[in-house]
């Protein structure tokens, strides 16, 4: 008796452990979490590894507060789980701005409603794999109080704000191709840091900036600020014409998704979808992987990575 009271406890205890701590958790884990929302699904991004330091490595940069410089982890010839998670993200992109048809490039912004969401990582990585299938493409960094699109070409001093602001006349100064970028698309950085950035993306100018390289371009994207933290996505909103919501798996809190529908059924955000990002598998593809992305918010705040990052 006393051996199989201890058998059951043995399986009871940790089994109760696990399903408590489970229903506790009250973010968005899974696609099934997102199986009553209104919104349309665009697609999901697994996490994504990245080599891991050793001990001593991680002693000797402890407290280094120095940038390190994202990359884009799509390649033409990759045929890995996140590399095929992009190339179905960009058949829907497809398929949407085959829908939403019109003269010039199809403008997308990205979103999300949390810091650290990875919306910039899935701009610059989908632009690219935009770019990898012929697309003439562009990646604008429109949040710039972070500047974190920027990290991708070691932040230039020139950029957007520099233009909306008038101190560069000709928009061709501040863009800058891929032949310099190293990526295969051309990008518009932030620039100088401005203290008034609401104001300054309210400019004209920047509407007819977007006007000029519709021209120019299949697809324009835009990385925003995150949406509720400041008005600047809603600014920005009447020039995108798709609206890609980032929604961070295990961070993004369930009881916030009719938030979203609510943006979406208000067309508030031109033809809105959801990209669940950083999910602990591959949803239908059976892998796991590891993915983190920091995001500091405001100025003077640092962080350490911008995008892949180890898990």
């Amino acid at each position: 008796k006393i051996m199989l009271m201890a058998l059951l406890l043995g399986v009871a205890l940790p089994a109760g452990f696990f399903y408590l701590r489970e229903s506790m958790k009250t973010t968005v884990r899974s696609r099934k979490d997102l199986k009553n929302v209104a919104t349309p699904f665009f697609g999901e991004i697994p996490q994504a590894y990245r080599k891991k330091q050793n001990l001593l490595a991680r002693l000797l940069n402890r407290g280094k507060k120095e940038e390190e410089k994202p990359e884009v982890i799509v390649r033409a010839k990759s045929r890995n789980i996140i590399n095929e998670a992009f190339r179905i993200l960009r058949t829907n992109l497809e398929f949407m701005s085959s829908l939403n048809a019109h003269e010039g490039a199809h403008v997308v912004m990205s979103i999300s409603a949390n810091p650290g969401s990875g919306k910039t990582f899935i701009s610059a990585n989908l632009s690219s794999a935009m770019a990898i299938k012929g697309h003439r493409t562009i990646a604008i960094d429109l949040d710039v109080r972070r500047e974190a699109l920027s990290l991708y070409v070691n932040k230039p001093k020139t950029g957007i704000s520099d233009y909306l602001s008038g101190n560069v006349k000709d928009y061709r100064d501040i863009i800058l191709p891929r032949e310099k970028t190293g990526l295969s698309i051309d990008v518009i950085p932030c620039g100088t840091v401005p203290p008034n950035p609401a104001e300054l993306i309210s400019s004209p100018l920047l509407a007819q900036l977007i006007a000029e390289l519709r021209s120019q371009y299949d697809y324009i994207f835009l990385d925003c600020p995150p949406v509720g933290i400041v008005t600047d996505a809603d600014i920005i909103a009447p020039l995108a014409d798709t609206t890609l919501f980032i929604v961070r798996a295990n961070l993004f809190e369930r009881s916030m998704l009719p938030e979203v529908d609510s943006f979406y059924e208000s067309h508030r955000y031109s033809n809105m979808g959801i990209i669940l990002n950083g999910t602990e598998s591959g949803g239908l593809y059976g892998y796991k992987y590891g993915y983190k992305s920091g995001y500091g918010y405001g100025y003077g705040s640092k962080s350490n990575y911008y995008g892949n990052s180890e898990a």
